[in-house]
C-alpha cells in the first residue's frame, strides 16, 4: 500500500462477500476495490448492495470482474476471500500466482483437509 491509496481485492461476491463490500463502502482511507466472482448474479447483487450504503467518499474506483485475470491487478494491500471451502485453496493459489498480496482475510472454515491447510501455510510462509 502506498501512503495514498489502498488496493483491496474481494473474491466472492455472494451473500457474505456482498456484506463485506457494504462495509468497505464506508472505508475511511482512499481505496480502489476489485470485486471478483464467476457468477454474474452475485456480482449484480454486490453492486446493488454496495449502492444501498452511503459511500464514505474515499472509494476512488470499484470494478466487478468474473475472473482475477479480468480484474488486472498486480498487487493487493488487502484481500478478502469469501468463498466456499471447496474452491478456496484454488482461489488462494490463483491470487498468489497472479498478484502480490500483503494481507488476507479468509472467511468461514478455511479448508476441508489437513493437506490443504499445509499447502496454504507453505504459500503464506513465502
Amino acid at each position: 500500500m502506498n501512503m495514498e491509496t489502498a488496493d483491496i481485492l474481494l473474491v466472492g461476491a455472494g451473500n457474505l462477500g456482498s456484506r463485506h463490500l457494504q462495509a468497505l463502502a464506508r472505508i475511511g482511507m482512499p481505496s480502489r476495490i476489485f470485486v471478483v466472482d464467476p457468477s454474474e448474479k452475485s456480482l449484480e447483487m454486490s453492486r446493488v448492495r454496495f449502492n444501498e450504503i452511503p459511500a464514505s467518499g474515499k472509494i476512488l474506483g470499484i470494478s466487478f470482474s468474473r475472473t482475477l485475470q479480468e480484474a488486472c491487478m498486480q498487487r493487493a494491500d488487502f484481500c478478502i476471500v469469501a468463498s466456499t471451502a471447496d474452491v478456496r485453496l484454488q482461489i488462494i493459489r490463483e491470487i498468489f500466482s497472479r498478484i502480490s498480496a500483503r494481507n488476507m482475510l479468509i472467511e468461514k472454515v478455511i479448508f476441508q483437509s489437513p493437506a490443504e491447510i499445509a499447502e496454504a501455510d507453505a504459500m503464506f510462509a513465502q
